[in-house]
């Protein structure tokens, strides 16, 4: 998604985790060096999806790199 002036760009991606709950804290390792321009979060959006999303704090376009990640869900308590 490219970035309005110099606002950060972003753009976000699904992924299927079975047993993933709204309030699971997730965790996650990518198999790669995560650039220095770049942020990248991991939640659960909604039941059994892990949702990612990147920004790009430099204003460029962010893009989710083509890889491979860990995911690890930490289950507690959910209201």
């Amino acid at each position: 998604i490219p970035a309005p002036g110099a606002v950060p760009g972003s753009n976000s991606t699904n992924i299927t985790v079975p047993g993933a709950a709204v309030g699971d804290r997730v965790a996650f390792y990518p198999d790669f060096v995560v650039p220095t321009t770049h942020i990248i979060q991991a939640y659960v959006s909604a039941t059994d999806t892990v949702t990612f999303t990147a920004f790009q704090v430099s204003g460029a376009a962010a893009a989710i790199p083509n890889n491979s990640y860990k995911v690890v869900l930490y289950k507690g308590p959910h209201a």
